[in-house]
């Protein structure tokens, strides 16, 4: 059974897990030492659900007393928000620094770090070119090349743009536990345009800023056409022979209309 991350938090305040009132009424007593304070006022936080709250009170009783146990309760604070990789990531800090009666205090240590594990994927992105922008559901992981990052399993977006390149997008799929690496290699603008170049065609505007000799353009050529055509008709009417058109009256008979005056 997973225990409920303000029960943990409030059983390090204070020896006894069952009586977290009393420790929380022993650290406010003691007023010489405000990190006591922030640190009991913390624990507030979390058992009313303001893990936020929470994460900055621990994180300023941290940075005054570098206490493992406020360590471990910042852990939990990150956990209750689902920033499973910070979590993780303090979780294994007070492993490594909290004093041996301090970490027994935490029986199911490993436990918690398995959990957390499971819910944590290692992203490796091999990105080209160099200094492309690189995002997962919209926060930017860094600028490539990137060092391998933790991040939270599950479904994710990647987003990798770069100046003077298309926007790549995926869809991914992140297992718990384990370590993923994507190979991404944005295509220039200009390559994308001559995969697919304009082709001049009459009344393209697209064709009026191309450069390169008269005799290259279409239009010269259809004109030159016409005019051979033109040119070629003209001729052919002018020497073609006609025949006589075949008139009233028979061949040898003339018949003049009378004059009147």
């Amino acid at each position: 059974m997973r225990l409920h991350p303000a029960l943990v938090i409030l059983a390090l305040a204070t020896p006894c897990a069952l009586a977290p009132r009393l420790a929380l009424a022993d650290a406010q007593a003691d007023g010489a030492d405000p990190t006591a304070q922030l640190k009991a006022d913390g624990d507030r936080a979390m058992a009313e659900h303001r893990y936020l709250d929470a994460l900055g009170l621990y994180d300023r009783a941290y940075a005054a007393s570098r206490s493992a146990a406020v360590l471990f309760n910042r852990g939990r604070a990150l956990e209750a928000l689902g920033r499973y990789p910070e979590a993780l990531d303090t979780f294994e800090r007070f492993d490594r620094e909290a004093a041996k009666d301090v970490r027994a205090r935490v029986p199911k240590l490993d436990e918690i770090l398995a959990t957390t594990r499971a819910r944590v994927t290692t992203l490796t992105v091999l990105v080209r070119p160099d200094g492309a922008r690189v995002l997962l559901d919209g926060v930017q992981l860094g600028l490539a090349p990137l060092a391998p990052a933790r991040v939270n399993a599950g479904r994710a977006t990647l987003e990798i743009s770069a100046d003077g390149h298309d926007t790549e997008r995926r869809e991914i799929t992140l297992d718990g536990g384990a370590r993923t690496a994507l190979e991404v290699t944005l295509r220039r603008r200009e390559a994308a345009r001559a995969v697919n170049p304009v082709v001049p065609t009459p009344g393209n505007p697209a064709d009026a800023g191309t450069t390169g000799p008269m005799t290259s353009r279409w239009w010269f050529w259809a004109g030159v056409g016409i005019v051979v055509v033109s040119g070629v008709v003209t001729v052919v009417a002018l020497t073609t022979e006609k025949s006589p058109e075949p008139g009233s009256y028979p061949p040898g008979v003339l018949r003049a209309p009378a004059v009147r005056f």
